[in-house]
């Protein structure tokens, strides 16, 4: 909670509140008025900052996904990879199509294309319908053999398996399965009476009972589309992610990039998701800004045109509705920068012009500090401590109070993107923007005088 500080007078808060407003005004605005004036003379208009991808602060992490990878079909692909940054990258199936000699070769050429990265980067790997057991372009088994697991899963890699990350203090928990594909003659089908259905719904459960902030599920093949494919996976499996809101869902199969509005079931109105048609009252957001809630339904993401591009895709299509953007002109793949209050994902396209970005965001305000989880999740600060180091956006030197210091702070980052400005310095609007402007010194004025508590 947040409260006006009654400090003695002799106090630097209490000397703060004794600035003439006219002096106030004019160190708020003469930094402002002065970037102001360099900007448009300089010609560099601030506005075109927004465009800046997600940053990173000491609390978030950030991992790529994709499906479809083939070999030379994702050259640019893998380049791009390569100068990422992430701390993993999950191959959503359909590896090779045999554009390398053996499956070994392929492993190879995926080390080779990623230098910046290195042999030992997590290249952490997932069963397509071209190498399960039944599949025509080698095998899951060998595959993960020679990209092997590096983040330490639970189950069998490359086929079923979960794991939580980092490792100690975890953001998300990522859940990999391989709907009705046969591995080692098991056929994994995630129908209600199935030991399947029962360990993915216990393994979400057992993240939301540890306190994981993000529960994610990945998989190769889809249901809802706007493009040629049909729901392999199964209404039941569909059903379960949206009944369990699962935050996200990673998958490939169509060869194109898609993003679907937030689906949520409500009772006696919406209790299923159709396959074949849309019903707009299980949307509960339709994505158009960019921005989800948390808690309120899983969004699906389909980024299936690595290497392997492009499957049509149509605004007539019967299940078209259901989504928010789509693509089918441009090889990549998604990037995502988790924190423990965002997700802040951006298709990065490798070939073609398509561009799409988006974010899920947590509203609560877990320490009641006067910043949702999300702003804090952004900003770098810890959602659940009102006071102390890096606790309190309001208090940018970490002194307790919000005064003339944090103006001065954001003012000398006015007009910046972040970054290179400080994520710090970002705390409006809700989520920000990725731009220090008017907007986060209204928001900071706000706060002005005040102690943390």
């Amino acid at each position: 909670m947040v409260t006006e500080s009654t400090p003695p007078r002799t106090s630097r808060a209490a000397a703060t509140r004794r600035i003439p407003m006219g002096l106030f005004a004019i160190l708020i605005l003469a930094p402002v008025l002065l970037r102001s004036g360099v900007t448009e003379l300089s010609g560099s208009p601030a506005a075109g900052v927004t465009s800046a991808p997600p940053a990173t602060t000491a609390n978030t992490f950030t991992f790529a996904a994709a499906g479809d990878l083939a070999a030379n079909g994702g050259v640019a692909s893998y380049a791009d990879l390569d100068q990422s940054g992430v701390s993993f990258f999950l191959g959503l199936g359909d590896l090779d199509y045999d554009q390398t000699p053996t499956d070994e070769a392929w492993c190879d050429y995926v080390k080779q294309h990623l230098p910046t990265l290195g042999p030992e980067f997590p290249f952490e790997l997932l069963v397509g319908s071209h190498e399960d057991q039944d599949g025509q372009n080698g095998y899951i088994l060998n595959h993960a053999a020679c990209l092997p697991d590096r983040l330490g899963v639970t189950g069998m890699y490359g086929v079923h398996y979960y794991f939580d990350y980092p490792a100690s203090s975890p953001l998300m928990r990522l859940i990999m399965i391989p709907p009705n594909m046969r591995v080692e003659n098991v056929l994994y089908n995630y129908t209600p009476d199935s030991p399947h259905y029962a360990w993915l719904s216990s393994t979400i459960d057992s993240a939301r009972a540890a306190g994981i902030p993000w529960v994610v599920v990945g998989m190769h093949d889809v249901c809802i589309t706007a493009g040629i494919k049909t729901c392999e996976i199964g209404s039941d499996l569909m059903n379960l992610l949206v009944s369990k809101r699962v935050d996200l869902v990673l998958q490939a199969h169509d060869h194109n990039y898609q993003r679907s509005k937030q689906l949520r079931f409500k009772s006696g109105v919406c209790t299923a998701i159709p396959v074949g048609s849309f019903d707009p009252a299980c949307v509960v957001d339709s994505g158009a800004d960019g921005v989800y809630a948390k808690a309120a339904g899983p969004v699906f993401v389909i980024s299936g045109n690595f290497g392997h591009c492009c499957y049509p895709v149509s605004a007539a299509d019967p299940e078209a509705g259901y989504f928010a953007r789509f693509d089918s002109t441009s090889r990549g793949f998604t990037k995502y920068t988790v924190g423990p209050g965002h997700i802040a994902a951006q298709f990065v396209n490798s070939t073609g012009s398509f561009t799409d970005s988006f974010s899920i965001v947590n509203n609560f305000d877990s320490d009641a500090d006067g910043f949702t989880n999300g702003v804090e999740s952004f900003a770098g600060t810890n959602p659940s401590l009102a006071c102390g180091v890096d606790a309190w956006p309001a208090d940018i030197n970490n002194d307790g109070f919000s005064d003339i210091s944090e103006i001065v702070a954001l003012a000398s980052s006015f007009a910046k993107a972040v970054p290179p400005a400080p994520a710090r310095n970002n705390i409006a609007p809700h989520p920000p923007d990725g731009v220090v402007d008017i907007s986060d010194l209204v928001k900071m004025g706000g706060f002005f005088g005040r102690s943390c508590h």
